[in-house]
């Protein structure tokens, strides 16, 4: 299901704002639109943290929105620079006559919004137009997928050299996968490449990276533990597997933690999870179901006995209530 955050300024698009968010949702899109009930010390937190959430994001401009862009008190601009910094797909809505050139010359972003396909949202063609946003604009990819997209490609392209013993070839690939999004996975890749290269002190380094972006990976910490072994560094090698066990308890003890203090503020598991950055980035390119389960299920292996509990009777709850379709 597509995830849309729609932007708007209440004094000159409250209406419009809750129609589309209407018929979005007729569509079976999930939609988050600032509610007026948010309390006050919450809501930069709540609004900010939701549009990371979102993968494609609407700003509805009025004349008045527009020209407003980067003024005192202007909630709109900064959503709309956070949208832009997070590389969503970004939507500029024309509502209102509204016009490319209200957008005021001293927005900061100005440049790179005027660069973006606005679309207009006509009043007498509204569910027609409603349709053509679906169609078109809801359809494309954001940057950051992009990005993802590509360094996966590389990240098969080396694996597939790398089944063929062409190492050089293997670790250029995953070069590229790095530079475009940093994963355990292509770290590794890449340190497995440098060893067989000849290079172990290297391939020492990427396990190190691919060890601190996931800690609870045990096979990262057994093949580090091996190569130690293999350059005679036994006394190293045992130090850190001790060393390890003691500090994917104190991540879990950690993230279990923050979790837990969100959920006892009545948060859903969902918004709890996604407010650990190192988790969303382990996860977050799973779907929402599998994301949460994988999340909570390393933290429970590796937690201590109260906190894993507690963690397994909410996480067995949330399995409930997802499968149930509740």
């Amino acid at each position: 299901m597509k995830k849309v955050f729609i932007s708007y300024q209440r004094n000159y698009a409250k209406w419009v704002a809750r129609a589309v968010r209407q018929a979005l949702e007729r569509r079976e899109t999930d939609v988050f639109m600032d509610v007026e009930d948010i309390d006050s010390g919450r809501f930069e937190n709540v609004i900010l943290n939701q549009i990371g959430l979102c993968e494609h994001f609407i700003v509805l401009l009025t004349p008045d929105t527009a020209r407003a862009l980067g003024t005192e008190g202007d909630w709109v601009g900064r959503e709309l620079q956070r949208a832009l910094e997070l590389e969503r797909n970004v939507i500029p809505v024309l509502v209102d006559d509204a016009s490319v050139n209200d957008i005021a010359p001293g927005f900061a972003r100005r440049k790179e919004v005027l660069e973006l396909n606005f679309f207009r949202l006509p009043h007498d063609l509204f569910e027609q137009a409603i349709t053509v946003l679906i169609e078109r604009f809801l359809t494309q990819p954001t940057l950051q997928e992009l990005r993802i997209r590509t360094a996966k490609e590389h990240y098969e392209t080396a694996k597939q050299a790398a089944a063929s013993d062409n190492w050089e070839v293997a670790e250029a690939e995953y070069e590229k996968a790095i530079a475009l999004q940093t994963r355990p996975e292509y770290f590794f890749g890449r340190g497995l490449a440098k060893h067989w290269l000849g290079r172990d002190y290297e391939a020492l380094n990427d396990l190190d990276a691919a060890i601190s972006l996931d800690p609870f990976a045990f096979e990262l910490m057994n093949n580090k533990f091996n190569l130690l072994q293999e350059l005679d560094r036994l006394e190293d090698a045992l130090n850190f597997k001790k060393s390890w066990d003691r500090q994917a308890e104190m991540q879990a003890l950690n993230f279990g933690s923050r979790i837990i203090e969100r959920l006892d503020r009545q948060e859903d598991i969902v918004t709890a999870v996604h407010s650990i950055p190192e988790l969303v980035l382990l996860y977050g390119d799973l779907p929402r179901y599998d994301e949460i389960n994988e999340s909570l299920a390393t933290l429970i292996e590796h937690a201590p006995a109260k906190m894993a509990n507690r963690l397994y009777a909410e996480l067995k709850t949330w399995r409930s209530a997802s499968t149930s379709g509740i």
